[in-house]
């Protein structure tokens, strides 16, 4: 709005002094017209839009509380300073690449009968920190396959490996594999 004020009130005077060029013209005519052209040229006044009131509420809003999620996550290590797995699987990004020791019971056994004809999976086992768990587990990888009868679903282990995406034997789990290089039986 500044801008048009400003451009009328330059070309104004130019514009009065060519009307007061013109000798056929009388000076009513000319008030007149200089009256018009002030009061036409004059920027328009806006009112600021009124904002309605908010209606006035007849009920409350009554909301559950609000979850704790921070208390639902499991403890990254148990009480010896061991990872656990259900915690690590929940920042196994942050480890990835890392030799780490997780204790933890074997839950499944890899199984080949050595038949003939049959085929066999990698060897492997899942582990996870509570007995029997079929979730939150992780996989332990790249070991020979006679080594897995000295593993014991059940049975509670420390293992010692590195955390990966990927093993040497083409498994892979963005989750984490345990590459395993050693273990040793717990109470």
């Amino acid at each position: 709005m500044q801008v048009k004020s400003a451009l009328y009130s330059q070309n104004l005077p130019r514009l009065i002094h060519s009307l007061s060029q013109i000798k056929s013209l009388s000076q009513p005519l000319t008030f007149l017209t200089l009256s018009f052209i002030c009061v036409a040229c004059s920027p328009p006044e806006f009112e600021a839009p009124k904002k309605p009131e908010a209606p006035k509420r007849a009920y409350s809003v009554k909301l559950p509380p609000s979850i704790d999620l921070d208390s639902q996550v499991p403890p990254l290590k148990d009480e010896n300073g061991y990872f656990r797995v259900d915690g690590l699987l929940m920042k196994s990004k942050q480890f990835i690449g890392q030799e780490i020791q997780v204790a933890a019971y074997v839950t499944e056994v890899s199984q080949c009968s050595n038949k003939v004809g049959d085929t066999c999976a990698k060897p492997q086992i899942w582990i996870a920190h509570d007995q029997g768990a079929l979730d939150n587990r992780i996989r332990v990888a790249d070991m020979k396959r006679a080594l897995l009868r000295r593993f014991k679903v059940g049975k509670k282990y420390l293992f010692t490996g590195e955390l990966s995406q990927t093993s040497k034997s083409g498994l892979a789990d963005s989750r984490g594999i345990l590459l395993l290089k050693e273990y040793k039986k717990l109470k």
